[in-house]
């Protein structure tokens, strides 16, 4: 499953890219507020699901975003069963 959670303090963010991640048929779970804001924009994976981020970061193709292990999310959302979880940042909800 795949969580988008919006850190960019932008309202409504979270679920543009959700609408934006939707047709490409990720099982998507309802989008979050993260605790904190202005974060930079990254997709973290648990183990066996770095394919998944890189083919979902590609799509963001105006802005780049990082891949990163799931140990390294900050404590400003809680995965619940994501495998994947991206976080928006203030430059990608710019650009979507």
């Amino acid at each position: 499953a795949v969580l988008v959670t919006n850190g960019s303090g932008i309202t409504g963010k979270g679920r543009s890219v959700n609408s934006l991640l939707s047709p490409g048929g990720w099982n998507l779970l309802a989008p979050t507020t993260a605790a904190a804001k202005n974060l930079t924009s990254t997709i973290y994976v648990q183990p066996g699901y770095e394919q998944d981020g890189a083919a979902i970061a590609a799509q963001f193709t105006k802005r780049k975003v990082l891949v990163k292990a799931i140990s390294e999310l900050p404590p400003i959302v809680d995965p619940l069963t994501a495998n994947v979880v991206v976080v928006v940042g203030k430059a990608l909800a710019n650009s979507v």
